[in-house]
């Protein structure tokens, strides 16, 4: 029989705009503040830090109330959603994939044999996380301090890289001198968080989807795959990884 503790946690929460209901979102209740903040920015809601002027979470993590500076579009009609091929059913505001998608001016470049080593302290942090099975992890290192990376773990792979961008973002962090890694396989809505924030590479050892190839080449991001194993791919901006 399946044990309590084997179990990964997933709650429904409502998210609050300016008083208003605005999503939902499926999660792990854990960072919240970082997923409100990363979230509302992957997704356009707001550009900086500077456009939220309070951010509370209730007790029972049912609830996040987020005030900003202005009012906030109008929630995305269902015909605007794409339910992304993350797990859990992430969604993705269907205007993001058709906006004009701007090169990133980041000058970052890192070697593979980086690019390893953050991999390895990213599932040396997951050892140290109890109870982790099912949970999906993304992490963010700072190119002049590889040793130092945010943490984010999530149900969702789009969950964990929302909670890892929204520390950057409460850190006022470079995202153009940073590397993401993912637990999970890069898809094209992952893609789009990290171009949305400027992050110029992103590293799993699982696969890459064709539309996140298509995407990352776009922004001028390098899309690594299969990290460590004999059939690893650089693609997207391929000359950031260096021999």
């Amino acid at each position: 029989m399946l044990q309590q503790r084997t179990m990964p946690e997933e709650k429904l929460v409502k998210v609050f705009v300016n008083g208003s209901l605005f999503s939902f979102l499926l999660c792990t209740p854990i960072n919240m503040k970082e997923l409100a903040v990363g979230w509302l920015f992957t997704q356009g809601c707001i550009r900086s830090m500077d456009d939220i002027n309070s951010l509370s979470v209730c007790d029972s993590m049912d609830d996040i109330n987020v005030w900003l500076a202005s009012e906030p579009t109008s929630p995305p009609s269902k015909y605007r959603f794409i339910t992304s091929s993350g797990c859990s059913g992430g969604q993705v505001d269907s205007l993001q994939y058709f906006k004009e998608i701007e090169k990133l001016r980041s000058s970052l470049r890192v070697s593979g044999k980086d690019l390893v080593g953050i991999m390895s302290r990213m599932f040396d942090k997951l050892a140290s996380i109890t109870d982790n099975s099912g949970l999906h992890f993304a992490s963010l290192a700072r190119s002049d301090n590889f040793s130092e990376i945010l943490m984010g773990y999530d149900i969702g792979r789009h969950n964990a890289v929302d909670k890892v961008i929204g520390a950057g973002l409460l850190e006022d962090i470079d995202f153009g001198s940073t590397i993401l890694t993912t637990s999970g396989r890069i898809s094209s809505d992952m893609v789009l968080k990290a171009a949305a924030a400027g992050v110029p590479v992103i590293v799993t050892q699982k696969s890459i989807t064709t539309l996140a190839v298509d995407i990352a080449s776009s922004a001028g991001i390098a899309v690594v795959g299969r990290l460590n194993k004999p059939d690893a791919a650089v693609m997207g901006q391929a000359d950031r990884i260096a021999d």
